[in-house]
């Protein structure tokens, strides 16, 4: 030690640093990292904690949206160092700055050093696996969507109990099923486009839709029946005189 300084602060790019990077990394700079200082003390440790902002692209599985679980993973590794010149070791997830998210609480997460050998290399690489296990809050989802269309399926059966005469049958269930559609239509909005899997909620909502529809079918038939008369219909319906 010299003078007494314990330490010195390197500018990035002025001495060597280890190349590690995001590997599937979506980011359009590809390595998103802020380039600070290095920090080198007497005894000849380096610390060099670059912040920054991680985008990767997770496959999602929204079957059981909005009940559904996620599992993210972040690769790092180097891009030019093989393992008998870099050796990556990991400390655990350090959570103390972490602010809950209002849609996803962190289940579980993990961390563990890899061997991987790529096609365009002889050398063997680490790599490490930071994965996330995420659960979506159903709350926002249950109070808001899947709670109001089934009070407002309650409308479809008491439709008929609506007095014919009144003319507000087909109406009512007309509105009932609109607003079905709306419901759908805005889970539509906040839902992932994918072919790969149909979400439960869509599904409900589409059921909710036919059993709408047919609803709706059965009440003009029934108020017909209803109107009808010898001025209207003089004849009988062939499956009818059948009956």
């Amino acid at each position: 030690m010299y003078g007494n300084v314990t330490d010195i602060r390197h500018p990035a790019g002025s001495i060597w640093y280890p190349d590690v990077l995001l590997y599937n990394s979506v980011d359009s700079a590809f390595d998103s990292t802020c380039k600070v200082n290095l920090l080198n003390y007497h005894d000849g440790n380096i610390n060099w904690m670059p912040p920054g902002i991680f985008k990767i692209s997770c496959k999602l599985d929204i079957y059981w949206f909005p009940f559904d679980r996620q599992s993210c993973v972040f690769k790092f590794g180097s891009w030019s160092f093989s393992n008998d010149k870099l050796k990556i070791e990991v400390s655990p997830f350090d959570l103390s700055e972490y602010i809950p998210n209002g849609e996803w609480i962190i289940e579980n997460h993990t961390a563990n050093v890899r061997e991987k050998k790529f096609d365009c290399c002889v050398e063997i690489y680490e790599e490490v696996k930071f994965t996330l296990h995420l659960k979506r809050r159903t709350l926002y989802y249950s109070f808001n969507l899947t709670l109001p269309c089934l009070l407002i399926m309650i409308l479809v059966i008491l439709g008929f109990t609506v007095c014919p005469e009144t003319c507000e049958k087909v109406g009512l269930q007309i509105s009932v099923f609109l607003a079905i559609w709306i419901f759908l239509a805005f889970m539509n909005e906040i839902t992932p486009q994918t072919s790969e899997a149909v979400p439960l909620l869509g599904v409900f909502f589409q059921a909710c839709m036919i059993l709408s529809i047919l609803a709706t079918s059965f009440t003009v038939y029934v108020q017909s029946y209803h109107f009808r008369n010898h001025n209207s219909h003089l004849r009988m319906g062939f499956w009818v005189g059948i009956l």
